[in-house]
């Protein structure tokens, strides 16, 4: 078992520094996107519904769909550079990707 190997407090980090590192990654996706003309809405609409619709991408797993899908929409946001206010007091390590 991994946390008999590692403390909670080294594996918390590691699991923070690959969210942080997949986070990246899909702004990285959507800028990219945004810069070939192809339209980031519609990309992102057609990720969350392919990832809740039933047996759409058979790879989704259905407990992460929402969590995914919200997490499309707040990459979205950053990336047109306006923050929600939930993020208002987080860091300020999020910039336009564009």
């Amino acid at each position: 078992m991994l946390s008999s190997v590692f403390p909670y407090s080294l594996i918390k980090i590691v699991s923070q520094e690959r969210e942080l590192q997949l986070e990246q990654a899909l702004l990285a996706v959507l800028a990219a996107l945004g810069q070939k003309g192809a339209s980031i809405e519609d990309a992102c609409a057609m990720a969350v519904g392919g990832l809740m619709s039933d047996g759409y991408w058979q790879w989704a797993d259905p407990e992460y769909r929402e969590g995914a899908a919200d997490e499309i929409d707040k990459a979205i946001t950053r990336l047109s550079g306006k923050r929600p206010p939930s993020d208002i007091n987080s860091d300020e390590r999020w910039v336009s990707a564009c």
